[in-house]
């Protein structure tokens, strides 16, 4: 995968192929018209966003403003990061944005990591669901 258009068209391939059925629409980038991401519907999970990074050659990712504000208050965001080699990806809720974008996606645990072919998304993203909402509602609690 040379660039972004690469990955989202193999991430829609993939959901295609896949046994569940997803709806998937893109969406760009407001200020720099890029590809982020996109829009994913499945009966089982819900409405989320993956947006979609390739890490740079420092290591490190871009995530866009969106992500960061709607994923830091709890947002069914989940940012899935391609590692540069093979079809190596790792998968991130939308929680962990500012720790991505200043830590990088080496030094954080992921809710996947292998081969995008492989991962199971539905699984995955209902687990990250529910960890989201667990967090959404302590932080509320707190306020």
């Amino acid at each position: 995968m040379k660039n972004k258009i690469d990955f989202l068209d193999r991430v829609k391939k993939m959901l295609e192929n896949s046994n569940d059925k997803y709806l998937i629409s893109n969406y760009r980038g407001s200020k720099t018209k890029e590809l982020p991401g996109c829009i994913v519907f499945n009966k089982s999970t819900g409405l989320f966003t993956l947006e979609l990074q390739i890490i740079q050659p420092d290591g490190y990712v871009y995530i866009t403003p969106w992500t960061q504000l709607y994923g830091e208050e709890g947002a069914s965001a989940l940012i899935l990061v391609y590692m540069g080699h093979d079809s190596h990806v790792k998968l991130f809720p939308g929680t962990l944005s500012i720790e991505l974008k200043e830590k990088g996606p080496n030094l954080l645990p992921s809710l996947y990591e292998g081969d995008l072919d492989k991962m199971d998304l539905k699984s995955t993203v209902a687990s990250s669901m529910s960890c989201i909402l667990k967090r959404y509602f302590k932080e509320y609690k707190k306020k």
